[in-house]
């Protein structure tokens, strides 16, 4: 064998040197795209298993491909046992099922579509789902959003129940309104209140006696926009939202309202329904899915998602939110939440995030400033986000936007004020000439009540 010179030596050792150095950067290399994909698929399936509202996944045989933390407690199902019924197997009503996947050949999407949906433990629920068709690698999917709407209608049907038989059965009344989960307030018709439930009195205290303005608001005189003085009015079931102060700091209510009349149909006092806007349980879980599935399931979702860290900077909007309020996604973000409201907005943004640091869940309606200076109009349902040390390090809103629907409600209301006001006789009629609505003026032409009129046709009341 021959040996070698003390330059060859050398020069094999610099050689060797040098591709120890390459095989280290490439190592280190690697190790940083690891790490960067880890991260962000990270990211998207905390994402997923953290949105307030229940996210299902399911192929177009009905198989369930994945549900989100918030759809496994909604219906007691765990995601393995998904997997093994099936989507069919979900619905109290398969034919309801069917009549959904019509709606999506037809249309290619269904929205605000109202069901009944089966528990583990074989009750049922009424649930608003907003479904898409969506393409993963190839594959048609369904994409689901599904919100637990069954306290609302409970509540409702329950209000309707004591609203139906109030006059003829006062005690049987009581009794329902004082087992609703919500506060319940009857004052008559100066705005003086007769009657709380145990429910408003542990909350606030015996108001009996007081007037409601004055108690609950500090005024001399109406609240503007008060449901109860519209109800007064023409007789009928009215909403809005208030702030209330108490001594544990602002709260946000829906209040419902709905006429108290005697046996001869006139109104001697006001239902009001006093609810507490919550928010949904707490975020939990994380994904378990790659990066693409989660990352494409986010930003295809109809509904915006807004992230912020602790100081309430955005880190993170999929492009529907970005799209409600005029920006692109990268002009969202690091921009701080006050960027997009006005200075009521930031005054009540204030409030709602110092309640995100507490733990506090909840859903709102809140009013954003787009990038042009329109406003719009939205629904949020927020959940604090909880690092693995239990403290808080930012929150997470799934937001709709509800502009339209807002617009809606103002125009109806004017409209009915109009009618109601309006010297002139006005009747509105169904398509078989039944009569759904007279104001006061077309009643007193004629001799009636109002309520004598609907339902009947206007060929027997006016001959």
């Amino acid at each position: 064998m021959k040996r070698k010179t003390k330059d060859q030596l050398i020069k094999e050792l610099e050689s060797l040197k040098e591709r120890l150095s390459k095989l280290e950067y490439s190592d280190t290399e690697r190790k940083k795209v690891i790490k960067a994909l880890s991260e962000s698929e990270a990211k998207y399936r905390l994402l997923f298993d953290s949105a307030p509202v229940g996210i299902g996944i399911a192929d177009l045989e009905g198989n369930i491909i994945d549900a989100n933390r918030t759809m496994q407690e909604m219906s007691g199902f765990s995601l393995d046992e998904y997997r093994a019924i099936g989507v069919e197997a979900t619905y109290a009503d398969p034919e309801e099922r069917k009549f959904l996947l019509n709606s999506l050949r037809e249309k290619g999407k269904v929205r605000d579509w109202e069901g009944r949906l089966k528990r583990k433990d074989g009750s049922e629920y009424y649930a608003l789902l907003n479904t898409d068709i969506m393409e993963l690698k190839g594959r048609k999917l369904l994409l689901a959003i599904i919100r637990d709407i069954s306290q609302s209608k409970r509540n409702e049907m329950a209000l309707n129940a004591a609203l139906a038989k109030a006059q003829e059965e006062k005690n049987k009344s009581e009794a329902i309104i004082a087992a609703l989960g919500d506060g319940i307030i009857i004052q008559d018709t100066d705005y003086k209140i007769i009657y709380q439930n145990q429910i408003q009195n542990d909350l606030y205290g015996d108001r009996t006696g007081e007037i409601c303005y004055k108690v609950y608001e500090g005024r001399d005189n109406i609240c503007e926009d008060c449901p109860v003085e519209r109800t007064f009015r023409d007789g009928k079931i009215h909403r809005s939202e208030r702030k209330i102060a108490t001594d544990r700091g602002d709260f946000y209510f829906d209040l419902t309202s709905s006429p108290l009349r005697d046996s001869n149909g006139n109104i001697i006092a006001g239902i009001k329904v006093v609810r507490e806007i919550t928010g949904q349980k707490r975020m939990e879980h994380t994904l378990r899915e790659s990066e693409e599935k989660y990352r494409r399931l986010v930003e295809t979702l109809m509904e915006g998602i807004w992230v912020l860290d602790k100081d309430a900077n955005t880190t993170f909007v999929n492009p529907r939110m970005a799209q409600m309020l005029g920006y692109t996604v990268d002009e969202m973000l690091g921009k701080h939440l006050f960027s997009f409201m006005d200075e009521q907005g930031r005054e009540n943004a204030t409030r709602y995030l110092e309640r995100r640091s507490q733990g506090i869940k909840e859903q709102h309606d809140f009013e954003f400033v787009r990038k042009d200076g329109t406003r719009i109009y939205a629904s949020l349902e927020t959940s604090p986000i909880i690092d693995e040390n239990g403290n808080y390090s930012g929150a997470i809103a799934a937001i709709a936007d509800i502009t339209e629907r807002k617009r809606d409600e103002n125009e109806k209301n004017r409209l009915l004020k109009a009618m109601a006001s309006s010297t002139d006789g006005i009747t509105i009629c169904d398509e078989k000439d039944r009569y759904i609505y007279v104001n006061e003026a077309y009643a007193r032409i004629f001799g009636y009540s109002q309520e004598d009129f609907i339902g009947e046709t206007w060929r027997k009341i006016t001959p």
